[in-house]
């Protein structure tokens, strides 16, 4: 398994992420997935990813923090083979992004308006978790059979439907045993009626609210997925 050097994206019932403006400010192939065996500088980066910029005087700040990730993904990768971490790091698409761009770029949270949750609901809830249980100690899901394949929303701002289709695979797999993908596409096209906004972004409770009154979710198979808005 491995990461890229960046950010930790955690997905929140209350926040709101929006689309980039990643079409406006570049070009690259989305859906190549090259390995990063010959990716050693900022050239052979860009021209695994097919990347252009569109504002050159840009150029030298994506150059900086490539070669910053590509520094922090040698150094992890020796402490990986000297066992002193479980996983490896890779270059990926976001590899020229610093923290700060990607944040700004990829993680745009807003607030969602919604009820507070009860108090005497939440401690319930907190007794329950401390509750001991015989639940193992730990679990991999992927020795179960959940492994899923990589995907790219591209450039339409659609995580909250990503998120919510997948946690609702993992909920079919554990009921049937194997992996049916539901469809990201119904989320992004039909949860605008709760508040969604398409590509332009969206909540997992907007989404949610929209599942709940709809009362179910085409298979991916059916309603695939398009990166965009595909019906008015």
């Amino acid at each position: 398994m491995k990461w890229t050097a960046g950010v930790l994206l955690v997905f929140v019932m209350s926040s709101f992420c929006g689309r980039s403006r990643a079409a406006d400010e570049e070009k690259e192939s989305v859906n190549q997935l090259p390995t990063d065996d010959n990716i050693t500088s900022f050239d052979s980066y860009l021209g695994a990813y097919n990347k252009k910029y569109l504002i050159k005087y840009r150029i030298e700040r994506r150059r900086i923090a490539f070669e910053r990730n590509l520094e922090e993904i040698a150094s992890h990768n020796k402490e990986f083979v000297e066992g002193k971490s479980q996983f490896q790091m890779g270059v990926n698409s976001f590899a020229d992004l610093d923290n700060e761009l990607y944040k700004k770029r990829m993680v745009r949270m807003r607030e969602t308006n919604h009820r507070k949750m009860d108090v005497s609901v939440n401690d319930e809830m907190v007794g329950a978790a401390n509750t001991p249980t015989n639940m193992p100690q730990s679990l991999d899901w992927r020795e179960k059979g959940f492994r899923t394949d990589p995907a790219n929303q591209k450039t339409c701002g659609s995580c909250y439907a990503f998120s919510v289709s997948y946690a609702i695979s993992a909920q079919i797999m554990q009921r049937i045993g194997r992996i049916e993908y539901v469809s990201k596409q119904q989320l992004v096209d039909c949860s605008v009626e709760t508040g969604n906004q398409g590509c332009a972004g969206g909540s997992l409770r907007y989404t949610l609210k929209y599942l709940e009154q709809c009362g179910g979710i085409m298979r991916d198979v059916d309603y695939p997925y398009t990166s965009a808005v595909s019906i008015n």
